[in-house]
């Protein structure tokens, strides 16, 4: 590159010395000639100039006087609209107010209908819980009704036990009668019987007292018997009352436990209701406040979005535009966008300005270099896509601006100080503005523009004046339609403002939702109160009924403690009284068998008592069973008396009494209920009719908005035509004044203010004294723009105009017969500039020539040497253009092979790793083990950037490589190791303690890893290896063991080797 660069500067000296000595030939042969020619030129050039300026002078009059009629009728049609539209605005007015009216009513509506629905909710309630205690009086009544009928069947059992025993008594002892007479008794005669009597008589008299005081023991005793058959009986009546006592107490308890769970569960319920309705009612108060700034911010961001026009849609060939940027971003690295997308207007008030200021230059694609710029053409070619111009960012050849621009005073800026841009794309915004200067006014425009210093200028209104006095005005849709793209950014990201405002809305809910919720939960929270209060009195009721209970079991306690030590006293009078009461019949017996004696041995018995003792066995039998029927009889009767003494009948009257109650309160609460659903439906049929009013009102106002919205769109295009129109007018006039301008200043350059309308041509002739010839500047147009081949840069060329006010000239007439015919022909803009530059070129060229004239004898000499040293220079350059060629294709090749065969390697590796990691890290538990894979941080420039390596062991979560421990980056490690081998193998492997991190598991599996791939081709993967390790892992599975150790002798170390391959077998 240095030498192209080189030898191009060799060309370009040679070609400046081969035109001086060109022109040192020539110019003695063209010095006379080309005086007069140059004399005529400048003639012809005035004439010209000052004949099609007043051609254009009265052009523009007649212009000025088209475009003010068009904008009286403009304004007229503006009356028209604006009186439609104060129409239409005044029935919108109306219909919104019908349509707010309406929704009021609508609202009133929904007010009481959600006035209405926590009543219901309330209702509801209450019909349940009332329902529930009617269920519960009515299992309460059933069950006492099942109380009073076993009690009347107990009693009838009672009495008909009392009657069964009775009878069985009498049976007993008619059994009895019956079976002394059958039995087998001892029957004496009558001799005997009255031996037997005088003998009793006898042993009566004699044991008369004795008889007599055990009589008195054994009535004793059998009161004491009957007394203690009493006492037990009620003793046991007291546990059995007990025991239903501790019954019915559990189950009050159990009552009262409840009670108190359901008011604990309720008290919680209800603070944490109390904290909802906190948080809600907090909540609300937070989404109203938030409400309120949305809508403000809202109805700001509508505002902007309206005085934008943010409605209008894009035209065609934008989107065409934005779709082909699109797809060279997408194809091409080094496309940044186009200019418009780049940069961004600080001012709505400057969009014009700039957009005249840039230019065609405004669509221009900004690339990194020529190359990007290049293949963006050839993509454009090959998909037939619209012609494009390309800013190669690297190439462009862009001048430094003159920083005393931005302190020129006033309103005037430089154009790149009105925008915002990155710093990466200064360079195609130097480009694309260059120095030109914004301004506010047209006055001030033309002050810098024809001041001393003459800069490039634009008015806000969009009229340009470049530096040689061209003034460039009027502005068309197309222009307008350019300089709002700048406000599309802004426009989108309202819109997105505006969304994503309304979504905030659409999230905070309607206020009356919030304000329902906020009544459920208070209503539930009154629900809860009651029934908190409910569980209080019921605990009251039940702790009460549980006092008494205790109290009744405290009393049964002490009747029962009370009567049985008087059961201990009777059992021991008892066993006292029987003592006495043997010991009183064995006297009696004694006396007996003495009076007795020789009569029992006469009747053939032992001794009287065994007579007596029959007789007496029965006796006695018949007294125990009188005794137990006596005993059975009073435990019945007192049994029946306690069931005839219990009353069963009240308590179900009162519990009937209480589903009375019940059933009229819930009688109460379901006509409630009917009350309430009435008045819903009542309430929702005339908020359905409201709706359905609302719904008519807001559909005439929406089309009477429409109406307005066209009126109003049909007005802004009048008002836009008008203001149009408007600028085209004095666009028109700033043009005459130009145009008269333009022609005093010709005038004055000429000095043709004392010359007469009939001799102009002869003043022209004798002008004297001329002034600074004009000069020219070309607008540049940059070389560097790289544009498809259908398009050509067209090159702006302005006339340097200065302004002086001499009296008399503006009326001067002039003799134009001078002026050939064909230069007096109506001609376009271009033409005109085409002819007026041929003239001025002419005139420059001969200025030149007359000045460089400078007769040189050796001039034709130096010109046949200068031509042959210029075809030696461009055969160097074109050798070294080739040699640079050669060099890039090299270069690139020589990258494009890197990086495949990077990139060959790293494909195979990064699609081996994941198995051979699996494979050292599986394990039982987890047959499929970890996962390891390879990332390019670059995946275009692979060498610009690392490779990321990752690996999860087994049953682990994500984690970077630093955060594994010492085993798990030994594994990883290693995996990477042998999948690095399985591309390019080696030999063998030496391997120095890489299993001092790893546990016996790891160890073993890594041993086994090296076996398996030791015992297999090197086509296959496999690999020789030796180990360095102090684990035993390694050894069984190795082929052969090598030991080094020291020899103390030859003071060096010695080896000692083991094959275990004739063990494996």
């Amino acid at each position: 590159e240095d030498l192209v660069t080189r030898c191009f500067a060799k060309r370009k000296a040679l070609t400046t010395e081969k035109k001086m000595t060109k022109m040192q030939k020539e110019e003695a042969d063209k010095h006379l000639k080309l005086q007069g020619e140059l004399q005529a030129a400048r003639t012809q050039l005035n004439l010209f100039q000052l004949f099609h300026i007043e051609k254009d002078a009265d052009s523009a009059r007649e212009a000025i006087e088209t475009h003010k009629a068009a904008v009286a009728t403009a304004l007229r049609e503006c009356s028209e609209l604006d009186k439609s539209t104060v129409d239409l605005k005044r029935q919108l007015q109306e219909a919104t107010k019908a349509t707010l009216v309406a929704e009021r009513k609508l609202d009133k509506q929904k007010a009481l209908l959600e006035e209405q629905t926590p009543r219901l909710v309330k209702n509801k309630e209450e019909l349940g819980r009332a329902m529930k205690k009617l269920k519960g009086a009515q299992t309460a009544v059933e069950v006492k009704r099942r109380a009073h009928e076993a009690r009347t069947t107990e009693i009838a059992k009672l009495e008909q036990d009392i009657e069964d025993a009775r009878l069985a008594e009498r049976a007993f002892f008619k059994e009895a009668e019956q079976a002394a007479r059958t039995s087998g008794s001892i029957q004496m005669g009558e001799q005997q019987l009255s031996a037997y009597h005088r003998l009793n008589e006898e042993a009566g008299a004699k044991t008369y007292k004795l008889k007599q005081e055990r009589e008195v023991l054994e009535t004793e005793q059998q009161r004491e018997r009957s007394e203690k058959s009493n006492l037990e009986a009620s003793v046991k009546e007291q546990e059995a009352r007990l025991e239903r006592l501790e019954a019915q107490m559990e189950a009050t308890k159990s009552k009262v436990e409840s009670a108190e769970a359901n008011k604990a569960r309720d008290s919680q319920s209800l603070v944490s209701l109390k904290q909802q309705y906190a948080q809600l009612n907090d909540k609300a108060r937070k989404a109203r406040i938030k409400e309120d700034a949305v809508q403000t911010k809202l109805d700001a961001v509508e505002g902007k979005l309206r005085e934008a026009k943010a409605g209008q849609k894009e035209g065609e060939r934008e989107r065409k535009q934005q779709e082909t940027v699109e797809a060279l971003k997408h194809h091409f690295q080094g496309v940044r966008g186009r200019l418009v997308d780049l940069i961004k207007v600080t001012q709505r008030k400057h969009n014009l300005a700039v957009t005249v200021c840039m230019g065609r230059n405004m669509d221009a694609v900004v690339v990194d270099d020529e190359k990007t710029a290049k293949e963006c053409v050839q993509y454009l070619k090959e998909q037939r896509l619209s012609l494009m111009t390309f800013i190669p960012l690297a190439t462009i050849r862009v001048k430094p601006v003159d920083e005393r621009l931005r302190n020129m005073g006033g309103t005037a800026k430089l154009a790149m100080d009105v925008i915002e841009y990155d710093e990466a794309v200064e360079r195609a915004v130097v480009y694309a503005l260059g120095p030109a200067l914004v301004c506010d006014t047209h006055k001030e425009a033309k002050k810098l523009c024809y001041g001393r210093e003459q800069h490039k200028v634009v008015s806000l209104d969009g009229t340009l004046l470049s530096k040689g006095g061209v003034m460039t005005g009027g502005t068309s849709g197309s222009m307008e339609a350019k300089a709002a793209r700048f406000e599309r950014q802004a426009l989108e990201g309202m819109r997105a403002e505006r969304q994503q405002l309304m979504d905030e809305m659409n999230e905070l809910g309607s206020a009356r939702e919030r304000q329902l919720e906020l009544e459920q939960a208070k209503s539930a929270a009154s629900s809860l109160e009651r029934a908190i209060r409910e569980a209080e009195d019921d605990a009251k009721l039940n702790q009460a009924k549980l006092k008494k209970l205790q109290m009744e079991r405290e009393n049964l306690q002490q009747s029962r403690e009370k009567a049985l030590p008087d059961v201990a006293i009777c059992q021991t009078n008892l066993q006292e009284r029987d003592v006495r009461i043997r010991s009183l019949t064995a006297k009696i017996n004694e006396v007996q068998d003495k009076i007795y004696a020789a009569f029992s041995k006469s009747v053939g018995v032992s001794s009287i008592r065994e007579y007596e003792e029959t007789q007496l066995r029965q006796a006695q039998e018949q007294a125990e069973r009188k005794m137990q029927f006596s005993t059975h009889a009073a435990k019945l009767r007192a049994a029946l008396e306690y069931e005839t003494r219990r009353d069963t009948l009240k308590p179900i009257s009162d519990a009937e009494a209480t589903i009375e109650k019940h059933k009229a309160m819930l009688v109460e609460l379901q006509q409630e209920e009917a009350t309430i659903s009435g008045a819903l439906h009542e309430h929702g049929a005339a908020m359905a009719v409201l709706q359905e009013e609302v719904a008519v009102k807001k559909d005439t106002s929406d089309a009477l908005e429409v109406k307005l919205k066209e009126s109003k769109d049909i007005s802004s295009a009048k008002l836009g035509q008008v203001a149009k129109a408007k600028r085209n007018l004095a666009n028109k006039e700033s043009a005459l004044e130009q145009t008269i301008e333009r022609r005093l200043a010709v005038l004055r350059t000429c000095e043709m203010s004392e010359v007469a309308a009939g001799d102009a041509a002869a003043a022209l002739d004798e002008t004297q004294n001329e002034e600074d010839e004009e000069e020219e500047e070309e607008e540049e147009e940059d070389a560097d723009d790289m544009e498809t081949d259908d398009q050509e840069p067209k090159p702006k060329k302005h006339k340097k105009n200065r302004r002086r006010q001499q009296g008399g000239l503006e009326d001067l007439s002039l003799d134009y017969s001078k002026l050939p015919r064909h230069l007096q022909v109506s001609m376009t803009e271009a033409q005109r500039a085409k002819q007026e530059q041929d003239l001025k070129s002419r005139m420059e060229a001969m200025t030149t020539e007359l000045e460089k004239l400078a007769p040189n004898l050796k001039a034709v000499e130096q010109y046949e040497n200068l031509k042959e040293r210029e075809r030696t220079f461009l055969e160097e350059l074109e050798a070294a253009k080739e040699v640079a060629k050669v060099a890039a294709e090299k270069f690139h090749a020589t990258k494009q092979a890197r990086t495949e065969s990077f990139m060959q390697a790293f494909n195979h590796i990064q699609a081996h790793i994941d198995p051979i990691y699996k494979e050292l890290t599986m394990k039982p538990g987890h047959v499929l083990g970890g996962t390891a894979y390879l990332t390019l941080e670059n995946q275009d420039e692979p060498f610009l950037h690392g490779i990321k390596f990752t690996a999860m062991p087994p049953t682990k979560r994500f984690r970077d490589m630093e955060q594994l421990s010492g085993g798990e980056k030994t594994v990883a490690a290693l995996g990477l190791l042998f999948t690095i081998h399985s591309y390019r193998p080696s030999p063998f492997f030496v391997l120095d303690e890489v299993d001092a991190a790893l546990d016996n598991t790891n160890v073993e599996k890594v041993a086994k890893y090296i076996m398996q791939k030791s015992h297999l081709d090197q086509a296959k993967g496999g690999f020789q290896s030796v180990v360095i390790s102090l684990k035993d892992m390694f050894y069984d599975k190795a082929d052969a063991l090598i030991g080094v150790c020291k020899d103390p002798e030859d003071n060096s170390s010695i080896t000692f080797s083991f094959d275990l391959e004739r063990f494996k077998n």
